[in-house]
């Protein structure tokens, strides 16, 4: 015996159209990643970037650091500890200022920008891939700089000291991704690169991560505690057991210094968006 089914009425829901930024749930991740490769790649495959940026602290480690790494400071600290995180320092600041700064500005001028804001990529996934991007070259960075310091400057650390310095690295550098993106988003695409240069070069000449703020004439002394980077080059150095005991200043420095740059990020993107759409 064969039965037949009454006919069910369905009601059809109109189907509600995505954002131009929207993404599909359990997309995100796939997208972030494939966003990070392409930060990455982008500027791996630029050989100034690259090159400068992981090579240039490498050489000025080198040069000047490695000749009197196992000298004892006059506070009877390892001369050798003091100057690997003050090098350490000084080339994430600079994987800050320009894998930030300057392709932000570039894209802006090449129209990426816009491109981007044609897709479904979400301006979330487009920042975070950028950052971690940066972390990317700065762990790049310190796989070079860590084991040249313990070969050619015979510095010796317990295994923990070793982990508290990658960590106070990696993690006080990212204030400083928000000075990158302010740069980027205010700065023209030819005048972004002498820009970062002119304040890159004296910020760490200024906050002592060349050598000793104590060699340093009178005037940057005391004018060095002023600048952020010498903020993040102390805490930098704490985890070596350099303690000046003001890490909570250090730390509300650079807070302030990503709230302050992240607000002028903010509303360079808008002004940016403004001049573009209205």
């Amino acid at each position: 015996m064969s039965y037949v089914l009454p006919a069910r009425s369905t009601a059809v829901s109109p189907q509600r159209a995505l954002s131009p930024t929207a993404v599909r749930s359990g997309r995100w991740l796939p997208m972030l990643g494939q966003q990070i490769r392409t930060e990455f790649m982008k500027l791996w495959r630029i050989p100034a970037f690259s090159a400068s940026v992981l090579l240039f602290p490498v050489i000025l480690f080198v040069l000047f650091a490695v000749p009197y790494a196992r000298e004892t400071l006059p506070n009877g600290s390892s001369a050798g500890k003091y100057l690997l995180a003050s090098f350490c320092a000084y080339g994430l600041l600079g994987v800050a200022f320009f894998s930030f700064g300057i392709s932000v500005a570039t894209e802006r001028g090449q129209g990426w920008m816009r491109l981007i804001r044609a897709t479904p990529l979400p301006a979330t996934i487009f920042i975070t891939a950028k950052i971690v991007m940066a972390l990317m070259f700065a762990v790049l960075l310190l796989a070079l700089m860590f084991p040249l310091a313990f070969f050619a400057g015979h510095v010796r650390m317990a295994t923990y000291e070793w982990i508290m310095l990658f960590i106070n690295l990696v993690v006080g550098v990212l204030p400083f991704s928000m000075v990158g993106f302010a740069l980027g988003y205010w700065a023209g695409p030819n005048s972004a690169a002498p820009i970062a240069n002119i304040v890159y070069l004296p910020l760490s000449f200024a906050s002592g991560l060349w050598q000793p703020l104590e060699s340093l004439p009178a005037i940057v002394q005391r004018i060095a505690p002023y600048l952020p980077p010498y903020h993040y080059a102390q805490l930098v150095r704490r985890a070596v057991g350099v303690e000046d005991g003001k890490t909570g200043q250090h730390l509300a420095w650079l807070l302030g210094t990503a709230l302050v740059f992240g607000l002028l990020s903010a509303w360079g993107y808008r002004r940016d968006q403004d001049k573009q759409y209205g």
